[in-house]
């Protein structure tokens, strides 16, 4: 029986599976062949600029005006400074051959005396035309480079001036850019395979395969955040990206929250209080925990039913998180029980915590024709160093002992008489 679940299973997540992983293949080729695409036009662009500005500086200068050519005679470093700050490589060709280049071998001789290709010469010296190449090869150094014709006053072409970039140091850079991407499209391919394995209710082994869909999640995946660089790109890659982050929405919101009143659950507030528990040790970040209970609330489901209790959860819960809005969390500790977090300093959490208790006593349930008050009491702690559990639970003691001194009040500490318990 075991084996035809794990059968079931293991086919329902390969016809979800495999589609996506086709799909991330498909994703991938086209992330490669766009991103070189642009590599290239932006290579062309930027070395057009290049040779444009090399262009106006010789024809600005009286000396090349003067001696043409015969000018870069002793003059082998003229464009060294470019190619050391930028990584540009410079040469300009008399005719098809290089008169001066910063472009060298492994030993470190220029190749000055080498002679353009064939295809080079056809296009520029006897075209008249620009061109560029992502493979030109150059004393055994292959470069992305661009070619611009020089001509004389007549309007005969005499030479060439070329930029380059060393093809090794742009496929790296292309690599690095875009290999995020490609992780990107698997991670995100695989997320949404073992999401549809989760859901899928009525597959044998389905908890199992739920399990390892949490384990992933719980090893940082729903908590980290994407670089701002990839979400923010105008392009499909920036697109692939708002997707993964919709995704790890969607997963956190599944895995985090109680499904009644849409806070967080146990499981989760552990994982947060845990984080703010390291700052604290870190940066010295003030951490305050609250936990609150509803008075009686018992009686709200043997009087009236379990569905009128729901809506005062549901009610409470929106009060608690309107409370601890943009200054901590709320979740949901268990049945009518709610631990709230706040990132502020003590005196500052307790005044929120008042705040939240004048609300709470302004509430009413309406429900079937009648107006249901609600109070609650709390316990309140500032966490001084130890342990998350130690915090919890020195609010629970605190909640505990006003549970049994009158109830509807806030406790700071466990008093040696009940007039020091703070009474809403």
């Amino acid at each position: 029986m075991a084996h035809k679940g794990f059968g079931l299973t293991g086919k329902v997540a390969a016809l979800t599976i495999v589609p996506l992983m086709i799909l991330s293949v498909v994703m991938s080729i086209f992330i490669g062949f766009s991103g070189y695409q642009n590599v290239c036009d932006e290579i062309s662009h930027e070395m057009s600029g290049v040779c444009v500005s090399v262009f106006e500086m010789l024809e600005h200068n009286e000396q090349y005006a003067a001696e043409k050519y015969d000018y870069f005679d002793n003059k082998a470093d003229l464009f060294d400074g470019i190619t050391e700050r930028t990584g540009i490589y410079i040469t300009v060709f008399e005719g098809d051959k290089r008169k001066i280049t910063t472009v060298t071998n492994s030993s470190g001789e220029r190749a000055v005396g080498t002679r353009a290709a064939a295809e080079v010469v056809n296009t520029v010296l006897g075209g008249g035309e620009e061109f560029f190449s992502d493979n030109v090869d150059v004393n055994g150094t292959e470069f992305f480079g661009y070619y611009m014709p020089i001509a004389d006053q007549g309007g005969s072409v005499t030479g060439m001036v070329f930029a380059g970039k060393s093809r090794e140091s742009v496929l790296e850079n292309l690599v690095k850019s875009v290999a995020g991407s490609l992780v990107l499209s698997w991670v995100t391919a695989l997320a949404a395979g073992l999401l549809s394995v989760l859901v899928s209710g009525g597959m044998v082994k389905a908890l199992l395969s739920a399990a390892d869909f949490l384990r992933v999640i719980s090893q940082g995946d729903t908590e980290c955040v994407a670089d701002a660089r990839l979400v923010n790109r105008r392009d499909e890659i920036g697109d692939m990206g708002r997707s993964a982050v919709k995704l790890q929405q969607a997963l956190r919101k599944l895995i985090s929250n109680d499904p009644l009143t849409g806070l967080y659950n146990r499981r989760a507030c552990g994982i947060k209080m845990n984080d703010l528990r390291d700052r604290a040790g870190s940066e010295g970040a003030p951490f305050v925990a609250a936990i609150g209970d509803i008075d009686f609330f018992k009686r709200f489901n043997d009087n009236y039913g379990h569905a009128c209790g729901d809506e005062v959860l549901k009610d409470i819960s929106g009060i608690l998180r309107d409370g601890v809005r943009n200054i901590g969390f709320a979740s949901r500790w268990g049945g009518e029980e709610f631990l709230l977090i706040f990132n502020v300093p003590y005196n500052e959490a307790l005044e929120a915590l008042r705040r939240i208790m004048d609300r709470i006593h302004a509430y009413r349930c309406e429900y079937e024709g009648r107006d249901i008050s609600v109070t609650m009491t709390f316990g309140i702690s500032d966490y001084e160093g130890g342990t998350v559990d130690a915090l919890v639970n020195a609010a629970d003691s605190r909640l505990y002992y006003g549970k049994n001194h009158g109830r509807n009040c806030i406790v700071e500490s466990i008093p040696e008489a009940i007039d020091d318990i703070v009474v809403i």
